[in-house]
């Protein structure tokens, strides 16, 4: 696909009001997380994981914790994006001591309050980031948003529809998936095929989203 084509597909895009009964096949739903799970990673942790809704009771349950437009819930499915702050270590040796400066907590816990000292510390000196280990939350909805980003794109080319859940309760969501209270959801797609969609879309004028320096 050039970028002409691209674009014309992108501006295609509508808002979805609601969506036909037919479910997406689940070969066609592996192969969207395949794709979505080849998305670059810090220290290739691959931290998304990809919660598969097809329950009407759970959908059901995940609609009354969300402000979102009842027609959503005709999805046929929900796919909720969510992360565990509990990170893995890495397999690649080479990576482990990158991975303890940047996620651990040790000895105690007492690793999270000298990593949230030490930061404000070395920027009297020199430029320094964020470090995972005291923004974890930060960190897993910058890497579910990049995954999630894929497999939009990727369930669009495959013409399926979606519509972004934002506005949830996520503590009864969790537990309405059933995860771990150390989990993240940053957000939900209610994906299917598309029954009704909005009119066109305003879009703001480049001059009012670009920042030149």
């Amino acid at each position: 696909m050039n970028l002409t084509r691209f674009e014309e597909f992108i501006s295609q895009r509508k808002n979805i009001i609601s969506f036909k009964p037919d479910v997406p096949e689940d070969e066609l739903l592996l192969r969207l997380v395949a794709i979505a799970q080849k998305t670059s990673s810090l220290l290739e942790l691959q931290p998304t994981r990809f919660v598969i809704v097809k329950s009407p009771f759970v959908k059901e349950k995940i609609m009354r914790a969300s402000w979102t437009r009842p027609a959503v819930g005709s999805a046929p499915i929900f796919i909720a994006f969510a992360g565990d702050r509990n990170v893995s270590i890495p397999a690649d040796e080479t990576l482990k001591e990158s991975y303890e400066f940047l996620f651990s907590h040790k000895p105690l816990g007492f690793g999270w309050l000298c990593k949230a000292l030490l930061v404000p510390f070395l920027r009297l000196f020199s430029p320094t980031p964020e470090l995972p280990a005291v923004h974890k939350r930060a960190w897993l909805y910058k890497e579910l948003s990049l995954s999630a980003m894929h497999f939009m794109i990727a369930a669009e080319t495959a013409g399926l529809s979606y519509s972004v859940i934002h506005l949830f309760d996520e503590n009864r969501v969790k537990r309405a998936l059933n995860l771990p209270r150390s989990y993240v959801v940053p957000f939900i797609l209610a994906l299917g095929y598309s029954k009704e969609s909005a009119s066109e879309r305003d879009i703001l004028p480049l001059s009012d989203v670009i920042i030149r320096l």
